[in-house]
């Protein structure tokens, strides 16, 4: 369901957003319905998020990018359940959240659009943590 969640987010944030930020969303959304992400690929995934979503205009297309990267920040807690060694898992997955948190906080975005994303790289540690 969760799984799910995403994708539709992805695909609707993309279709509003255009270009080169739809074409990743359209990819996002495609690899999370067939396969099973792997954490390097889900941290690819995410700094293209964050690059992309920083990179736009203010208003509805990047609400709904940074709504995308914040989703797929929180997709980050589901890969240690499905992982062949989920200590591992965890482990680069909290390392993966820990340098966006650090990323975010020097990136080109307003103190609310900041804040928010901050906000999901935390709850999504804390949800990693108690995996």
């Amino acid at each position: 369901a969760a799984r799910q969640a995403l994708v539709e987010q992805i695909r609707v944030g993309a279709e509003k957003a255009g270009g080169t930020a739809a074409k990743l969303g359209a990819r996002l959304a495609k690899e999370i319905d067939k396969r099973r992400v792997s954490v390097a690929a889900w941290e690819r995934d995410l700094m293209s998020l964050r690059y992309e979503g920083a990179d736009m205009a203010p208003g509805p297309v990047r609400d709904a990018a940074l709504a995308a990267y914040a989703a797929q920040v929180s997709a980050g807690v589901h890969l240690i359940a499905g992982a062949g060694n989920p200590d591992r898992a965890r482990a680069d997955v909290l390392r993966t959240l820990v340098a966006e948190e650090r990323m975010l906080r020097s990136e080109r975005l307003g103190a609310e659009e900041k804040a928010r994303a901050v906000a999901a790289v935390v709850a999504a540690r804390e949800a990693c943590a108690a995996r």
